[in-house]
């Protein structure tokens, strides 16, 4: 093989590298727009998760000072109930014991 031969035999390899460093660098422009695309997206779900973990915990408060304010009310009501039937039992005690002294009066 001669010297010319040879040369053209490392143009050819040179010229195929060449296009084939081209299509891989393409390649990897294509991945770097598609890895920004993924990035734009998981950075908008992150958002979106903290505003739904902030409405989340605003709901809860929420939620518990809804739940304190009816336990306060239950409570509260709770007690009336008990006053009333202490007072009806009184009130029937006081019937009865009529009723054994022989009448009511």
């Amino acid at each position: 093989m001669t010297i010319d031969e040879r040369l053209e035999k490392l143009a050819e390899r040179h010229q195929a590298l060449a296009e084939t460093v081209e299509v891989i660098a393409g390649m990897q422009r294509k991945n770097e727009e598609g890895i920004q695309a993924v990035a734009k997206g998981l950075e908008a779900l992150g958002a979106t998760v903290k505003e739904l973990a902030v409405n989340t915990h605003n709901a809860m408060q929420s939620i518990g000072s809804a739940v304190d304010t009816m336990a306060k009310s239950v409570s509260r009501n709770m007690e009336i109930l008990i006053k009333y039937a202490q007072r009806h039992e009184d009130w029937l005690d006081e019937i009865e014991k009529r009723l054994d002294d022989g009448g009511i009066r």
